[in-house]
């Protein structure tokens, strides 16, 4: 999600420099109290989610929800969806609800419990543009946070020239990696230690998240070139020592949205994080009709989408570990109280030499992940 880009420092990558979105004045002492607006719709089938939260202060930043809200989307044509709350702050359409309709405009509808209404612009929903290839190298990528270069991966996609008007392109991404905890259950300790039934239970586990990097490209190039590449860069190996998953999702989009992003991706290279000593914020689409003057951070916005799904496995790499088997803590096992049961066991070399270790070396859920294996996966 875009969620919380406001409090921490995304890189974006631009292609191409584009007009910038004025900054506006603010008082420091409101921004703590902002609400902050992410969430877009698509032509892809709901639900679409909106995401609510409120700034806060820069000395204690942390995850701020606003849940006294209802939340509407509505189309240019008068058909208005009411969204529900599924968690604190974060609002969906039913999935049989709104759909969003190429051609059609949208906007969004915050109706606060303290009577305050907030607002979008409308804006269209254009044609998707499809995305022609989408393929990756290992190549040698440099490391902008500690200046030095890393072996990894570069993601490469090309789309075709396209005619359409007043169209622009962002690209998001999603990564869904498959891991392994190290070692497996191979015995239990509840008192007395006995074979666990299931050795492999929690030692494969798939993780998925957006990656923290949005590309933004004018339509202007589009008409006079073959064809159009865009980079994608990643140097945690790790993630594709198993099994690797990218999805691209190419965003056809109008000139504001373009601009607001490449203003966020500015504020973000300039100032490395949104609480900078500098009193000043990027304006976006969402206000209060009653009080314009009042700060409202975010964007809603509507996008044709196209996506491609990559897969990729870099066999034979080789993964660090920070487990280690602590052979000795086996004499006092029969000591730990038991509130602390169960312990689980490694046989290191298969032939009874038992060892202990840190949970996460057995169970991968505590890495983030689920054991459960997504339905896209092949």
């Amino acid at each position: 999600m875009l969620i919380n880009i406001y409090k921490n420092s995304l890189l974006l990558l631009v292609i191409l420099i584009i007009s910038c979105i004025e900054p506006f004045s603010i008082d420091e002492s409101k921004l703590k109290e902002a609400l902050v607006v992410e969430g877009m719709i698509t032509n892809d089938p709901g639900p679409y989610k909106i995401y609510l939260s409120k700034t806060t202060s820069a000395t204690d930043p942390k995850e701020n929800p606003f849940t006294e809200a209802n939340v509407k989307i509505t189309d240019d044509l008068g058909f208005v969806e009411t969204l529900t709350q599924i968690e604190p702050g974060k609002f969906v359409t039913d999935s049989l609800g709104i759909r969003g309709i190429v051609g059609r405009k949208y906007k969004i509808i915050i109706e606060s419990f303290a009577g305050k209404t907030y607002e979008s612009e409308y804006t269209e929903l254009r044609e998707a543009i499809p995305i022609d290839d989408f393929y990756l190298n290992q190549e040698i990528n440099h490391d902008p946070v500690h200046g030095i270069d890393k072996d990894g991966y570069r993601f490469y996609t090309k789309l075709q020239p396209y005619t359409e008007k007043n169209t622009y392109l962002m690209w998001l991404s999603e990564e869904t990696y498959m891991y392994e905890a190290p070692y497996s259950i191979d015995y239990v300790f509840v008192g007395y230690i006995k074979p666990y039934e299931n050795p492999d239970t929690l030692k494969t586990c798939w993780i998925t998240g957006k990656v923290k990097e949005i590309i933004t490209l004018a339509n202007d190039i589009n008409r006079n070139q073959q064809s159009i590449t865009v980079t994608l860069n990643h140097t945690d190996l790790n993630k594709f020592a198993i099994k690797y998953s990218l999805l691209l999702k190419q965003l056809s989009v109008d000139e504001e949205t373009n601009k607001y992003w490449k203003a966020v991706n500015d504020m973000n290279e300039g100032q490395n994080s949104f609480y900078n000593q500098q009193p000043y914020q990027i304006k976006g689409n969402i206000q209060n009709p009653d009080d314009p003057k009042e700060t409202v951070l975010g964007f809603f916005f509507a996008a044709g989408i196209s996506k491609k799904r990559l897969f990729h496995s870099h066999p034979g790499l080789e993964i660090s570990y920070l487990c280690k088997p602590d052979f000795r803590e086996m004499m006092f096992i029969y000591h730990m109280p038991q509130s602390t049961w169960p312990h689980w066991i490694v046989d290191v070399t298969g032939t009874g030499a038992l060892a202990r270790a840190e949970d996460h070396c057995f169970d991968c859920r505590l890495k983030g992940g689920y054991i459960e294996e997504p339905d896209f996966w092949e």
